[in-house]
């Protein structure tokens, strides 16, 4: 991503690695993605969608947990329809940051985009 503003764009590009992740060494010589000035050349550019999420819980709130599972230590009980950053979506436990600040988990079942 370029930044987090409205104009933000996401850089897609192809970088052929050729390594042989058998061999010791080869975190070595991963290729990173191009420069800043030959990015637009190289890469393809997609304007960045700003979607907002919020909690959304029959309960009235949803945990925020400080690990990926539902028996991890509660940091914080967030209010349903409190609006949160949505930091990684990969899994079920995406991870977020609450209004307050504080950073950690919440099942992706709880949260609702809009």
């Amino acid at each position: 991503m370029s930044d987090v503003s409205q104009d933000a764009v996401k850089y897609i590009c192809d970088v052929p690695q050729n390594i042989d992740i058998q061999k010791t060494g080869w975190t070595d010589k991963i290729a990173s993605i191009p420069e800043e000035n030959v990015r637009d050349k190289k890469c393809r550019v997609e304007k960045s969608q700003n979607t907002s999420h919020h909690t959304q819980d029959a309960d009235g709130y949803t945990n925020l947990r400080k690990d990926k599972n539902s028996s991890s230590q509660i940091l914080q009980k967030i209010n349903t329809g409190e609006q949160i950053d949505v930091l990684d979506q990969s899994g079920d436990w995406w991870l977020v940051v609450s209004k307050e600040g504080k950073k950690g988990y919440v099942h992706k079942s709880r949260i609702k985009s809009e």
